[in-house]
């Protein structure tokens, strides 16, 4: 069961109020997509996972929250140009901004979640090319936060299990199976060594489509 309510929200940034829904609660039944999507009920409350002001424009899992985020860079050209840009729907432009916004403030992990949140939006719009655009980003963005935390990550081959599957999401199968056979290395919990084998299977079979953690193939 899934449970929303209205809830008024001042904005951080231009101190106006408006609207917006906030998530009291939901369930998942089924396993999560390759790149770790939740599955049903959760899935189908991405838009309550960001929230837009109206005014300025600032994107935040929470609005009335800013931390130490510059308005400079709500205020940039380049900001304002991703809230309004054609290639994307709103809800996938909100992501991508607060994307920039975390990339701003060196939270790259955030970051690179923010983009593939994105990629999932239009995934649900059956926008192939708008989707792995929006998933290249988050591979740049999780390359370097894997870079910078390489040596302190406990758990890597999660990093691998979500890298491998945006490369052959993407189509860049030559580099899913490096990211392959170099994961393969790591000490792999079962569940991971199965995805690992099912990912060998359909980058073989040069698959780019969407698949649950137990290989079934995402029709929605």
């Amino acid at each position: 069961m899934t449970t929303e309510n209205l809830w008024p929200k001042e904005c951080a940034m231009c101190g106006k109020v408006s609207a917006h829904t906030k998530l009291s609660s939901s369930t998942e039944f089924g396993p999560p997509d390759m790149d770790l999507r939740p599955a049903e009920m959760y899935r189908s409350t991405i838009s309550t996972w960001i929230q837009r002001c109206p005014y300025c424009g600032f994107c935040s899992g929470d609005i009335s929250e800013a931390e130490e985020v510059d308005k400079t860079i709500v205020n940039s050209p380049s900001y304002q140009s991703q809230l309004n840009d054609p290639r994307f729907s709103e809800l996938s432009n909100s992501f991508l901004c607060r994307a920039m916004i975390e990339n701003s403030l060196g939270n790259y992990q955030a970051a690179g979640w923010a983009a593939l949140r994105a990629a999932w939006v239009m995934d649900d719009r059956q926008n192939v090319a708008s989707a792995a655009q929006c998933r290249l980003r988050a591979i740049k963005l999780f390359l370097r936060d894997f870079a910078a935390r390489r040596d302190s990550l406990k758990e890597p081959a999660k990093y691998y299990v979500l890298l491998i599957d945006l490369h052959r999401r993407t189509e860049q199968f030559g580099m899913a199976q490096t990211l392959l056979l170099e994961g393969r290395l790591l000490n792999l919990q079962d569940n991971e060594q199965q995805i690992f084998d099912i990912q060998n299977e359909l980058i073989a079979k040069r698959d780019a489509r969407c698949y649950t953690t137990l290989g079934e193939l995402r029709n929605e």
